[in-house]
């Protein structure tokens, strides 16, 4: 049984422009948080101010220009904020649940994704699906607009995880702790929507490092992009993306 009362953090973001950064953190029995630190140029830091957020938070992302924060919950909402770049501090502006307004596969949110854009946010949840929905920066609003499951077009996705969307905005890639393998979806760039591409398996056709993949990570390249998954056997595998 856990301990009467725990605090853990469970996720940290850096802002775009270096300025801020924030923490997730988990407090049980509840009163969860979203820290928020002031980041000095020697990289100290200085809390300015904490936000409460929905009860056991899983995952966190800032939007590539720096204007909002994503949290996702193993309860099955997501939350978003409004940030201002120049003092970093948080405004709320929507939350979904899921089984109202989210889709209803949010639960147990492995790993969440913003599209370079800042259009599209992207949750990987451990009912075996990612669902995506739309931000309106304007307005401060989040709306669903598909979830990808298992089993529909071509797609295989058991207890999905680290969740990443290339430079480019084209692909959106997850890694999938259950079947070891790492999923290549394409992105539609007008409307988020996903397609399955590829699907590779640790141990079939040469592919190694995929078992019990623990992170993610994308960066851009001189001919597309690559991928980073680290996993829980301490290996570390490349995957590159060609134009």
């Amino acid at each position: 049984s856990p301990p009467a009362s725990y605090a853990a953090v469970i996720d940290l973001a850096v802002s775009p422009d270096g300025d801020h950064v924030y923490a997730l953190l988990d407090v049980f029995p509840g009163d969860d948080l979203l820290l928020i630190y002031e980041r000095a140029i020697d990289g100290a830091l200085t809390l300015l101010d904490s936000e409460p957020v929905a009860f056991n938070p899983s995952a966190m992302a800032i939007s590539p220009d720096g204007t909002a924060v994503f949290v996702a919950t193993n309860n099955g909402e997501v939350q978003a904020w409004q940030r201002a770049p120049a003092t970093g501090l948080l405004t709320f502006a929507d939350g979904l649940n899921d089984n109202i307004d989210g889709g209803g596969y949010l639960q147990y949110a492995y790993g969440l994704a913003v599209s370079p854009d800042g259009d599209h946010v992207y949750v990987a949840s451990g009912e075996n699906a990612i669902t995506c929905f739309a931000w309106d920066a304007g307005a401060g609003d989040l709306a669903l607009i598909e979830a990808d499951v298992t089993g529909g077009g071509g797609l295989v996705l058991s207890a999905p995880g680290p969740i990443a969307v290339t430079p480019d905005g084209a692909f959106v890639l997850v890694a999938s702790q259950l079947d070891a393998a790492l999923v290549v979806l394409d992105r539609n760039p007008v409307n988020g929507t996903l397609g399955f591409v590829d699907r590779f398996v640790d141990g079939l056709e040469g592919v190694d490092g995929l078992d019990g993949p623990s992170a993610l990570a994308v960066a851009p390249t001189a001919t597309g992009a690559a991928a980073y998954v680290s996993n829980l056997e301490n290996e570390l595998a490349v995957f590159s993306e060609t134009l």
